[in-house]
């Protein structure tokens, strides 16, 4: 079964902000944390707080201490007041389009005029609205209630900021002729976000035969792109995990949409798309036979990326490529440590920090579960089998290859006593913020470049090599800065503070377009000054293509998951084509 899945789907800006002030808050304060109410609409998200040992605050006693975050839906002076009152740290978690709306509120109550609210009445966004017009304000939710309106001269008409836009403007049609003679004032505060996943859920419906949406139950905005896949004239389905699917009902649809609301974390939303992707469906026998041919396919590749065979495939052609530069013909060998000690070092990693996984990946994380005895195993073979090879090199490389391995073990393990840590932040390596990015790509290029240099029988000079490092270094710290990006979500969520959490997705990506012109430049200028051979020329194509991933992925192409594996790390494959291709020619 196809899934289609919408490219707005997921956190909102306000969602993202709130939820990222939530996990920075859970890395440096000392004390007890709260959160004033539910600080998004899901379920997935509270309880993940909860385990955390965030509490939810639906009163705030004046004698707590500690640390409140005011929820993403905002909350009203009032209350604001009694946290004033309280001894608690405020960490203020309000979407700055809320934040708007509460503005223009309060300034025009001031002012005499009437504020109505359109929304839902009982919606927290539009309480905490409520409280800037001093108890005076009024909400409409259907348009009967329009006619119990109160007079006035002066009118301001609002939305709850995940409002439907149609039917808000329905409203201000009926309100504007309720108060034909009075001065009335209308903002439109439905945030872009929302208007943005309405009309994509518009467009997808032409496309699909069914629509699944995935969000809260109580979410406003979750509902609504509910009520608009109804409206587009499709079978739709609300739920709020993969375990709500009614397989029954959508075994019979070939193609099924998949949106989420803002509040729904991108690990649920993969949950759901591989859940889908496994129902079956009624074909013909040439579809069942295109389809079997398909479903083998799938299979094999859903292996080899769950396994890291691609990861370590991968590294085997960016070694290809670096031995190629450095003119050194026996790269086979090469390849072969450099994959199999990649290979064997993701797998430890990874077995070592599972809760990564079940965020940033929870189809790994599964799969390791099924499979964590025979990975374990794969990977002490291979760490033996590349260790064997490197000797068959020479005992240099070996010695290279000892201590990669014993800075990757040492990566996940905490080196500092505990009787330090007041001196010391950082316990483990991976704890410093921003390592997980250049320690990937430090192993990468220190095993793919460093092995052909010290295995070349002729004499390479010690320029050329860092060139070759640098070419690799930069080249795999693109890829690392893309996954990153990709799971900024669960990496927030495990207390990471990779590049993407600490500057943000945009500069993020402003760093990835500048790592690509820096290894652009330094293949050029490498190759013209003969630092390196003229494969340099060819090896061109390959920031272009990181780039083209990175497009890529920002259009939702690559979202995540085993695509998002395959795009990214065959531009290392393509690296090793190219030069095996220039070394036969």
């Amino acid at each position: 079964m196809k899934v289609i899945i919408a490219h707005t789907a997921g956190f909102c800006m306000g969602v993202r902000r709130a939820m990222n002030k939530a996990f920075v808050t859970l890395g440096h304060e000392k004390g007890p944390i709260y959160t004033h109410g539910p600080i998004i609409h899901n379920p997935q998200i509270v309880k993940l707080l909860e385990e955390r040992g965030v509490q939810k605050l639906d009163e705030v006693d004046k004698n707590l201490d500690g640390t409140i975050i005011i929820r993403a839906h905002g909350i009203s002076p009032m209350e604001r007041a009694k946290i004033r009152s309280s001894h608690l740290n405020v960490v203020d978690a309000t979407c700055p389009k809320v934040a708007r709306v509460q503005a223009a509120a309060k300034k025009h109550h001031n002012l005499g005029y009437l504020v109505v609210v359109v929304g839902d009445n009982d919606h927290a966004e539009v309480r905490g609205i409520l409280g800037y017009t001093g108890g005076e304000g009024q909400v409409v939710s259907e348009i009967e209630d329009i006619n119990s309106l109160p007079d006035s001269k002066q009118v301001l008409v609002v939305a709850q900021t995940t409002f439907s836009r149609e039917m808000f403007y329905e409203f201000v049609d009926a309100i504007k002729k309720k108060y034909s003679n009075a001065d009335t004032k209308v903002i439109d505060t439905i945030c872009d976000s929302t208007r943005r996943r309405q009309n994509e859920v518009k467009e997808l419906a032409k496309k699909v035969d069914a629509m699944v949406i995935v969000g809260g139950k109580t979410s406003g905005n979750t509902k609504r792109l509910f009520d608009v896949s109804i409206e587009a004239g499709i079978e739709s389905f609300q739920i709020e995990d993969e375990t709500e699917l009614d397989f029954e009902k959508l075994k019979k649809f070939k193609t099924i949409g998949l949106t989420a609301g803002a509040s729904t974390p991108n690990w649920v939303i993969m949950k759901v798309a591989d859940r889908i992707s496994s129902v079956g469906k009624q074909m013909s026998e040439n579809e069942e036979k295109l389809g079997w041919v398909k479903h083998r396919l799938k299979k094999v590749l859903r292996f080899i990326v769950l396994t890291n065979i691609y990861t370590a495939i991968s590294a085997g052609g960016l070694a290809i490529a670096a031995a190629c530069l450095l003119n050194v013909n026996d790269f086979w060998k090469m390849s072969l440590i450099s994959g199999l000690f990649i290979f064997s070092m993701y797998i430890l990693n990874r077995i070592k920090d599972p809760e990564a996984m079940k965020f940033n990946d929870p189809e790994r994380e599964k799969f390791y579960q099924d499979k964590r005895g025979v990975l374990i195993a794969g990977s002490f073979i291979s760490i033996i089998m590349s260790m064997a090879l490197a000797l068959s090199i020479r005992p240099t490389v070996f010695l290279l290859l000892v201590m990669a391995m014993l800075l990757g073990v040492a990566y996940s393990v905490k080196v500092v006593p505990p009787f330090l840590t007041k001196y010391v932040r950082y316990r483990r390596l991976k704890d410093i913020p921003a390592s997980k990015t250049f320690f990937v790509a430090a192993a990468w290029a220190g095993v793919s470049a460093a092995t052909p240099y010290l295995a070349a029988t002729n004499k390479v000079p010690v320029i050329s090599f860092l060139a070759v490092f640098a070419f690799c270094f930069f080249l795999v710290l693109i890829r690392a800065a893309l996954y990153d990006i990709r799971d900024i979500q669960g990496d927030a969520v495990v207390g990471r503070e990779t590049i993407p959490i600490l500057i943000g997705k945009k500069w993020t990506q402003v760093l990835v377009l500048f790592f690509t012109l820096l290894v652009t430049a330094l293949i050029i200028t490498a190759t013209v000054n003969g630092l390196i051979t003229s494969l340099g020329y060819s090896l061109l194509i390959i920031p272009i293509y990181a780039l083209f991933s990175l497009y890529l992925y920002h259009k939702r192409v690559i979202f995540q998951g085993i695509l998002f594996e395959l795009v990214v790390d065959f531009e290392f494959i393509l690296a090793g084509l190219i030069s095996i291709v220039w070394f036969l020619i």
